[in-house]
């Protein structure tokens, strides 16, 4: 008889262990196997919310006299409990139930190398992209050839946790291998993947319009293959080179349209991305209430779906805002946090971004030499990853502190590089390359070279979509260098 005393007698995890290890092995199994019959029939209805504790009691229940059928229903539970868990965007679940998938094939089977290979995609997902390269790898050397498809898949995977850890070649190479075997394979989707990714890396390195030539074409495969989700991948990524190009009207327009369909497929990770995006392309409209608040949006969406690195990419832009607003304190406690996330996802790229970032702090609190240090710190990260848009922007707030510090010859210098730097990506009629040609003119300027500054302002207004947009920017560091521009006469 159950009673108050007795109602918690194994509650505690020793004495129910105790009491487990008392029954025979075989006795255990004939248990597991009445559980699993009860849970079966009393949660008939609900057996998608239990699909690990079913696969679970299915495995212990295999150990004992009707191993195969028991074991057919692991392997059923398992399948089942992996999509659903990739459906439900839980990513740590459809690793653990990749890994115990794969731990019932025989490896270097087809089967295992397909575990594994989705268990190395989830890593990606979780940010994990050294544990997931090594489950890819370790798929990669036994699989020895027994399927194009499969290795154009694994190419592909190696290629975006490559680019995760912010190895641009590495990503290349794979892409380029993964686009190799696609082919070979005569496979569409495949391919679509493959040259995704290469575009991708492409504009990663700065090339932005043989990167938007890509994603045209992986957007055109995906289309071939009815990949809908392939689809709006391109088009979300085609959306972001326009804004760095200075289309924002295109840009606006396509993250838009990627809003709608991630709204409509309940996509957390997506609606993250792509409010995280038109936060981007509000921002450099110069609506802020706008852009705050699609930043909100995509932190609670980040955080809901465990997206660390898209949480670190809002914290960054939120910091910036707040700086903007004269809230440097709370915008320092962003940024901060947003680099000790990507340093703890070992993405030196972001580390380098998030540092850069943290300069304008220093500068707002008159500190100009720790700002300087922040910043050089920055562009020797950006330069050890590859990352020449991160040091194209420092090197023109670099340009901005030294006018402030009246050292008009080097902020020339900055400059220079600055804007030598957005000309080999491409990136000639965006808001940055503007911003870096306005500090160019007043360095010009302030040096006592008129000439030199009037050709240099000439050749800034040719560039007329960017300069316009550095105009109409509600940033209030704006308004003083335009201001200094007709202190000067110009």
């Amino acid at each position: 008889m159950l009673t108050a005393e007795t109602a918690y007698l194994f509650a505690h995890t020793l004495l129910r262990e105790a009491a487990y290890e008392l029954h025979l092995p075989s006795e255990r199994a004939r248990l597991h196997g009445l559980a699993l019959a009860s849970m079966e029939r009393v949660l008939s209805r609900e057996l998608q919310a239990h699909l690990r504790e079913l696969a679970l009691h299915a495995s212990l229940a295999a150990q004992g006299a009707h191993g195969r059928a028991f074991g057919a229903k692991e392997r059923r539970y398992l399948a089942q409990w992996a999509e659903s868990a990739w459906k439900h965007f839980d990513f740590q679940a459809a690793l653990d139930a990749s890994l115990r998938i794969a731990a019932m094939r025989h490896k270097g089977s087809r089967s295992w190398v397909e575990a594994m290979i989705k268990a190395a995609n989830a890593c990606r997902n979780l940010s994990q992209f050294r544990r997931g390269r090594g489950y890819a790898k370790d798929a990669l050397r036994q699989l020895r050839g027994k399927s194009l498809k499969l290795r154009a898949e694994l190419e592909q995977v190696l290629g975006a946790l490559a680019y995760g850890l912010a190895d641009y070649a590495g990503a290349a190479r794979h892409a380029g291998r993964a686009r190799k075997f696609a082919k070979a394979a005569k496979s569409s989707s495949q391919e679509a993947l493959a040259v995704n990714l290469l575009g991708i890396q492409v504009w990663s390195r700065g090339d932005l319009r043989a990167g938007l030539k890509l994603l045209e074409r992986a957007e055109s495969l995906f289309r071939r293959c009815r990949n809908s989700d392939g689809v709006y991948v391109a088009r979300m990524n085609r959306g972001i080179i326009y804004s760095d190009l200075g289309d924002l009207k295109r840009a606006l327009e396509l993250q838009t349209d990627c809003l709608k369909n991630a709204q409509s497929r309940r996509d957390l990770r997506r609606l993250a991305s792509v409010l995280s995006n038109l936060g981007i392309v509000h921002r450099k409209l110069g609506d802020i209430p706008a852009a705050r608040e699609a930043y909100r949006r995509a932190d609670e969406y980040a955080r809901a779906c465990g997206n660390r690195e898209l949480q670190a990419a809002n914290l960054c832009n939120i910091g910036n805002l707040e700086s903007m607003a004269g809230r440097h304190e709370s915008g320092f406690a962003c940024l901060t946090e947003a680099r000790d996330i990507a340093r703890e996802l070992g993405d030196s790229a972001a580390v380098a971004l998030y540092t850069i970032n943290l300069a304008p702090y220093y500068e707002k609190r008159g500190d100009f030499d720790r700002a300087l240090e922040v910043l050089d710190q920055g562009i020797a990260m950006a330069r050890a990853t590859g990352a020449r848009h991160y040091m194209a922007s420092a090197n023109s707030q670099r340009a901005s502190l030294l006018l402030l510090r009246k050292e008009p010859e080097q902020a020339v210098a900055a400059a220079q590089e600055s804007i030598a730097l957005f000309d080999t990506m491409g990136l000639v009629d965006g808001i940055e390359a503007a911003t870096a040609r306005v500090y160019l003119t007043i360095a010009l300027a302030e040096d006592g070279r008129f000439e030199e500054a009037k050709a240099a302002l000439a050749e800034l207004k040719t560039h007329k979509r960017g300069y316009a947009q550095f105009v109409a920017d509600p940033d209030p560091e704006n308004k003083i260098a335009i201001a200094r521009l007709h202190a000067h006469g110009l």
